[in-house]
């Protein structure tokens, strides 16, 4: 429930996961890399949900069985989420992990926005119901961010003297 503001540059992602594209996975139907994430984020006014995995993790397998893949979750998750799969043994991974504030325990889900700053961040396994509400609050925490800052900006702008 912690609203981080660590940004993370979209250009600084691709460069360190140009080696490793070819290796990310799905978790939802959009599963993608971590730079054409931004991308489409941006194009479909989404999240990005990273999810942080190694082979070796039994909590990060049963997870993804039990709770990623049901029909319940992929329905939740597809309409907010771009979703990215990341190998934590692969050395590229680990430097994106690095540029989101570093990674201490398998599974760990950082959600970022468009821009790349980090929204919030989960570690372990989460049963579907309390991952779906960590979820909804990190959304809601991004769309409280976003109209702050346009009510900044609005208010910020010259105002117009009448003739």
């Amino acid at each position: 429930m912690i609203f981080f503001k660590r940004a993370v540059s979209p250009f600084i992602l691709a460069i360190f996961l140009s080696p490793m594209c070819a290796s990310a996975q799905k978790i939802a139907t959009q599963g993608t890399s971590i730079d054409a994430a931004f991308i489409e984020a941006k194009k479909q006014k989404k999240l990005i949900l990273v999810d942080f995995f190694t082979d070796w993790c039994l909590v990060c397998h049963r997870m993804q069985e039990e709770v990623i893949e049901q029909p319940e979750m992929q329905a939740f998750l597809n309409p907010k989420f771009v979703s990215v799969h990341l190998n934590g043994d692969n050395f590229a991974s680990m430097d994106i992990a690095d540029a989101i504030g570093g990674i201490d325990a398998y599974p760990t889900y950082v959600v970022l926005n468009e821009k790349g700053m980090v929204v919030g961040k989960m570690v372990g396994y989460y049963a579907q119901e309390p991952l779906l509400s960590q979820l909804s609050t990190f959304i809601y925490q991004d769309q409280a961010v976003k109209k702050r800052e346009l009510a900044q900006k609005q208010a910020n702008k010259p105002k117009k003297k009448k003739a």
